[in-house]
């Protein structure tokens, strides 16, 4: 294990794929639903009942694309399926820096298609 100190008590596992904010282990989905409400509530002051559901749908939709990952992966092939994914995924974002943060909701749609594509090119090691 290689340890790497974030602060002074916190170490992590550098090849771990479940990184939060300062190297934190925490899952997924967890972490997504919580650092998106924060940054829809502080950056675009939205309600904390908006904020929220933004972080679930992100969640939701990263749930859901594992699960067409897990129907379809065999079906098409390892190698197209994580080149295609990352391929949009980079797309999405670069839209995003594109057309820039000026709503929450071209946030909430291109942040959540890399997450969602993220989350269906995780787990290759297992």
């Amino acid at each position: 294990m290689l340890a790497i100190g974030c602060k002074a008590d916190m170490t992590f596992k550098k090849d771990t794929h479940d990184l939060g904010p300062l190297g934190m282990r925490v899952h997924n989905q967890q972490w997504t639903r919580d650092v998106v409400a924060t940054l829809y509530k502080q950056v675009f002051h939205l309600p904390l009942q908006a904020s929220l559901a933004y972080g679930w749908i992100a969640s939701s939709v990263g749930v859901v694309a594992s699960i067409v990952r897990a129907l379809l992966i065999d079906k098409v092939g390892p190698k197209p399926w994580y080149s295609t994914a990352f391929f949009i995924a980079t797309v999405s974002l670069l839209a995003l820096a594109w057309i820039g943060t000026a709503s929450a909701v071209q946030v909430l749609i291109f942040a959540t298609a890399a997450y969602a594509i993220r989350s269906v090119s995780a787990d290759t090691t297992t």
